[in-house]
């Protein structure tokens, strides 16, 4: 008996998410998405912008390698509903997993087959 070929193995760890959005294996993560335009603030010396945080439950997984080029060691992606969020995240909205760990969003793929939001994230600093 072998094991699973190689693409079965890619369709499954890809959409099997889907089937795990049951509480038991989700965690509370808070999104925050930008609302405006950063704008530099001469107070604090950094570029500042409005957002909007969302708490919901997402299924965390290690990125793997043949997940993209842009992949480096330590970044997770996080499935989410799309109705539990008012807008598609971007590029550079945040995840704050339930231990306060900022994750920066690098890329958002909107996955048809199961109906979720794949947010590619890494650790800030």
């Amino acid at each position: 008996m072998s094991g699973l070929s190689a693409t079965s193995a890619r369709f499954l760890r890809r959409h099997v998410q889907s089937f795990a959005l049951s509480d038991s294996l989700t965690v509370s993560v808070t999104v925050s998405q930008q609302t405006g335009r950063p704008v530099y603030s001469p107070a604090t010396g950094t570029m500042v912008a409005t957002s909007t945080d969302t708490a919901v439950s997402a299924f965390r997984q290690v990125v793997r390698e043949d997940e993209g080029e842009e992949v480096r060691k330590g970044d997770v992606w996080w499935a989410v509903k799309p109705t539990d969020l008012a807008a598609k995240p971007k590029p550079d909205d945040m995840v704050r997993d339930s231990a306060g760990t900022l994750w920066k969003i690098y890329k958002v793929e909107a996955d048809p087959v199961s109906a979720l939001y794949r947010l590619y994230t890494r650790r800030t600093a």
